[in-house]
């Protein structure tokens, strides 16, 4: 049987743009959409780095390991097809991952100087102010600023739209809920929007941001901060009382934002 030469096998990399753009789309799986856009430069091209058309995912789950971080490799558990992956990531040496949100990892180095948001499969990367807030106002006991501590505190991330959107607004949690800071990509530093007349007495027991505002659910009232102009704020207070519940939770429903709670 003949065999085939390597000058009669077609060449996949002179697709027309628009056949390659249309494959694209019909691709569902993130792990395959990379994959697809790995074939060669031209793929690359005709098919969009942030495409609108894939359903929602299984998230992978990142593997806290530090011998392969030191090497420059993330693990992750792939839940939609049950493997480990391994991922070449060079940028997490010597890096903590403290949260992630819709894909990003939020990387610091210890002591908060260096902060970067890092997508894992695509290495692109984001800087961010670092975390060298003094937050000594939590503890009126003790003279000298956290700054170490606050650098490894944060523990929840979220965005306020997708971060490609110049007007996307980063909210990072630390210490649970106790301090909650805000910025913008290109920002020079972070805002607190954690010091209005509730929080030194009462615990936050939620956040999010709806509308160009932040709103900060605390057991029996809620505030509300302009995204803005973080000094000037609302407080809602409930009447009657909410009290007999475990945890309070904000969601958007497509009427506006809504809060639940989880009875005891």
């Amino acid at each position: 049987m003949p065999s085939t030469s390597t000058s009669e096998l077609p060449d996949w990399s002179l697709l027309p743009e628009l056949a390659v753009h249309l494959i694209s789309t019909k691709v569902k799986s993130i792990l395959d959409y990379v994959r697809f856009r790995a074939v060669c430069s031209s793929w690359r091209s005709a098919s969009p780095s942030h495409p609108s058309h894939l359903p929602p995912q299984l998230p992978w789950l990142m593997i806290n390991d530090d011998t392969t971080v030191e090497e420059g490799i993330g693990l992750f558990y792939d839940l939609w097809e049950s493997k480990m992956r391994k991922l070449h990531l060079p940028e997490i040496v010597g890096m903590w991952c403290l949260a992630s949100c819709h894909g990003w990892l939020l990387l610091t180095a210890t002591g908060g100087q260096e902060v970067f948001l890092l997508n894992p499969l695509t290495r692109a990367r984001v800087p961010l102010p670092p975390f060298n807030t003094d937050f000594k106002y939590l503890y009126d006991d003790r003279d000298a600023p956290f700054y170490y501590f606050l650098s490894l505190s944060a523990n929840k991330m979220t965005f306020s739209t997708d971060l490609t959107d110049p007007n996307c607004l980063i909210m990072v949690f630390h210490l649970g809920m106790t301090m909650i800071q805000i910025c913008r990509v290109g920002e020079p530093c972070w805002t607190d929007v954690t010091g209005g007349p509730l929080h030194r007495f009462k615990t936050i027991q939620d956040a999010t941001y709806y509308n160009g505002r932040l709103y900060l659910l605390y057991q029996e009232a809620m505030e509300i901060v302009d995204s803005n102009k973080p000094e000037e704020r609302i407080v809602c207070n409930f009447e009657p009382r909410v009290t007999k519940f475990q945890k309070a939770f904000l969601g958007r429903e497509i009427w506006g934002l809504c809060g639940y709670y989880r009875r005891r």
